[in-house]
């Protein structure tokens, strides 16, 4: 007697964010005790986002003009699951839909189909009120931190530290952020910067920084949509700022130090050509990204 699968294949959305960095899961359930086959999952996203990678790895297409990932399994056994998980990079601000549905083959060789329900996500400009703190209240505010995000550069070789420190200041104050402190001390450049998010009024300690021929924007508060949001603010602002005034070639002329296979965030700017080993994967990698 043939197992009834009707109603029991699922596809279940699934978002959070990491830091700088949007996940979008996609979790296929079988809850039938046969298998289906030929199982082809596509992911509309919105296109102010880049794709950075997928967990487990898998083999995809990518069609970044329409915004369109697919890819496909072999087979997914009964009473089993999977989850993929997409990282999305947001490259500006924005507001847009993920549209996810599922093809397969179920035991009775019918071709059938899942579908989510439309998931928003939504990247909006946030408007800031200065807020002053003693300096000694930085570390138990960083200690204590429940959501913290990072945009961390290469400085390229021929922009000075000195100059990329005051630009990224610069821009800091104009988002209205109170300068706490800031040190100045063989090209590590820090500056600390406290703010209070107007509308929710959610406290922000945000963190500007040079060092290893890194330019960074940190981001500490309790709401992690807000930190993402800043983030992707600043460094769309940031990068503007560099191809306006010709220190860089192009929008995309910035590298982001971050491991192709976990996300995290590189100790220092390896040289070209250079393998470096992720500290949070231990996975080595090759620098092709001059």
């Amino acid at each position: 007697m043939s197992v009834d699968q009707e109603g029991k294949i699922k596809l279940v959305p699934e978002s959070s964010v990491l830091g700088s960095i949007l996940r979008y899961a996609a979790v296929i359930v079988n809850e039938s005790t046969a298998p289906i086959t030929q199982v082809q999952l596509k992911l509309e996203y919105p296109k102010f986002l880049t794709l950075s990678r997928i967990k487990p790895p898998v083999e995809y297409k990518l069609n970044k003009a329409d915004g369109l990932i697919s890819l496909t399994l072999p087979k997914l056994d009964g009473q089993k699951k999977l989850q993929i998980n997409f990282y999305f990079n947001p490259i500006e601000l924005g507001k847009g839909i993920f549209k996810n549905n599922l093809l397969y083959i179920n035991n009775q060789d019918f071709v059938r189909t899942a579908e989510t329900q439309q998931f928003e996500v939504n990247l909006s400009n946030r408007l800031f009120s200065p807020k002053k703190i003693p300096s000694f209240q930085i570390s138990a505010i960083t200690k204590n931190a429940v959501h913290k995000g990072i945009k961390s550069y290469g400085r390229p070789p021929y922009y000075n530290v000195k100059d990329a420190f005051q630009t990224m200041t610069r821009l800091i104050q104009t988002y209205n952020f109170e300068l706490i402190t800031k040190t100045e001390s063989n090209g590590h450049n820090v500056a600390w910067f406290y703010g209070v998010e107007e509308k929710t009024k959610q406290e922000v300690l945000l963190i500007g920084q040079t060092l290893n021929d890194k330019m960074e924007f940190i981001t500490i508060s309790d709401d992690e949509n807000l930190n993402i949001s800043l983030l992707t603010k600043l460094s769309f602002d940031f990068r503007k700022r560099l191809f306006n005034a010709g220190d860089i070639l192009s929008m995309n002329g910035l590298y982001e130090l971050t491991c192709k296979f976990c996300g995290g965030i590189f100790d220092y700017y390896p040289q070209k050509g250079e393998n470096i080993t992720c500290k949070y994967c231990n996975k080595e990698q090759q620098c092709d990204w001059y």
